[in-house]
């Protein structure tokens, strides 16, 4: 489903990989306000075993300068209505996230390289932040 890099492509065990639809809660108005109650939404999350959190990380972060275009499709959001010109960080459970809001973190792209708690490292790719956070916690259990 997803258009990898072939420099990204060869990181990604294909084995050891699956796509999900998340059950969005958080939504925000045009304002960025929460919107108590809003309708369920899907948000995709993508998890693939990788070899090394570094370099995949790497990786990654080089194709941060196209992936917004390679995302847009299939994850449904506007590239002219990003909130900053590039990547931001944060972090959830010792796991560094990259994230980029369109315009909000209800409609995103967050990624991170992390350690589970099995002793393997995933990529995770998703469009919200509450899809890429479930994600993490999930893994980390």
């Amino acid at each position: 489903l997803v258009t990898y890099p072939v420099n990204i492509k060869s990181e990604l065990d294909s084995s050891d990989t699956i796509a999900l639809a998340f059950g969005q809660t958080e939504k925000f108005d045009a304002k960025g306000q929460l919107i108590p109650g809003a309708l369920v939404e899907k948000r995709l999350v993508f998890i693939s075993k990788v070899g090394s959190v570094a370099s995949t990380s790497a990786t990654v972060t080089r194709w941060e300068s196209t992936i917004t275009q390679a995302l847009a499709g299939l994850f449904s959001f506007n590239p002219v209505k990003e909130a900053t010109p590039t990547f931001l960080s944060n972090i959830r459970q010792n796991a560094s996230v990259r994230y980029r809001n369109f315009p909000f973190a209800d409609v995103t792209i967050d990624y991170t390289v992390t350690n589970a708690s099995n002793g393997k490292i995933y990529l995770i790719l998703a469009n919200s932040r509450e899809a890429a956070f479930a994600a993490i916690d999930t893994i980390k259990r």
